[in-house]
């Protein structure tokens, strides 16, 4: 294990990767934020569209494609983070 020093204070003791999902009102998105030579790093893995559906006569969300794109999105995070997932 790399000693700490004082200009590591931030750094984290667990360096597995986090998963940030954002729901949009037009799109949504799956990012991977990840600890990579010491440097926080954010990657954009997977982008779809958020479409409304009119039903009854009002609109909302198609929660169906969303579970589709958000399961399509952390499933590839999984994927590329070969140092784990600590938390989404």
């Amino acid at each position: 294990m790399k000693k700490r020093t004082p200009d590591m204070a931030l750094l984290p003791a667990d360096k597995r990767a986090s998963i940030a999902v954002d729901l949009g009102a037009e799109s949504c998105r799956v990012s991977l934020l990840r600890w990579l030579d010491d440097k926080a790093g954010i990657t954009l893995v997977h982008r779809f569209a958020n479409a409304p559906r009119e039903v009854n006569g009002g609109l909302h969300w198609d929660l169906e494609m969303i579970e589709v794109g958000l399961d399509h999105g952390l499933r590839q995070c999984a994927a590329i983070a070969e140092e784990g997932v600590r938390w989404m």
